[in-house]
């Protein structure tokens, strides 16, 4: 599989609505592991988009097929429980967050690992098929009429056409960036 990750900017709410919607319209389980917490699993019903607001990076979501794994497999790190992403053959979801100073937009992230680092390649194969579903129901739902663009230091501007842009982005105002201490912003244009 040529490309394992999709990176994207959307707003905490129709993130949640988006979550919401593809577990029950695949029938996914949904686990939720913030740092220095359980990761646990949850009714994807309940999720909320303030579980995206207010934090730096400490979030991550993994969206499971019971076909190709009844439910998560956890493993101990520390005293914390976490999950074991190589036996549950889950798809990652870092999510777009909106930071603590309430302005800054956190670039999100759909993922899985290589094939290499799992054990089953057909129970691989149905993870690449989830996973290319996922990635292409979030590029339909995004804003194809905006693109995301880095202004570089020394003039002009480098063109992100592969990172996806939620409706609700443009015109939010929001500080773009990949990460909560880094010091490149990103903006959206139209494309």
């Amino acid at each position: 599989m040529s490309k394992l990750n999709q990176e994207f900017f959307w707003m905490p709410d129709e993130l949640a609505a988006w979550v919401k919607h593809v577990c029950a319209e695949l029938g996914l389980w949904l686990v939720i592991w913030q740092v220095g917490r359980n990761a646990d699993l949850v009714k994807p019903a309940a999720l909320q988009s303030s579980w995206f607001t207010g934090a730096d990076d400490s979030v991550q979501l993994f969206l499971g097929d019971p076909r190709l794994c009844p439910e998560p497999h956890w493993r101990v790190a520390g005293d914390r429980r976490e999950l074991d992403l190589r036996r549950t053959y889950a798809v990652q979801l870092v999510p777009s967050l909106l930071a603590k100073d309430g302005r800054t937009l956190l670039q999100g992230r759909l993922a899985i690992m290589r094939e290499s680092d799992y054990g089953d390649d057909s129970r691989y194969a149905a993870l690449g098929a989830l996973f290319r579903r996922l990635r292409s129901d979030l590029k339909r739902r995004s804003d194809s009429s905006h693109v995301v663009v880095q202004p570089l230091s020394g003039g002009g501007q480098k063109r992100w056409n592969d990172i996806q842009v939620g409706a609700a982005v443009p015109g939010s105002a929001k500080v773009l960036k990949q990460f909560s201490g880094g010091e490149v912003e990103f903006r959206v244009e139209p494309a």
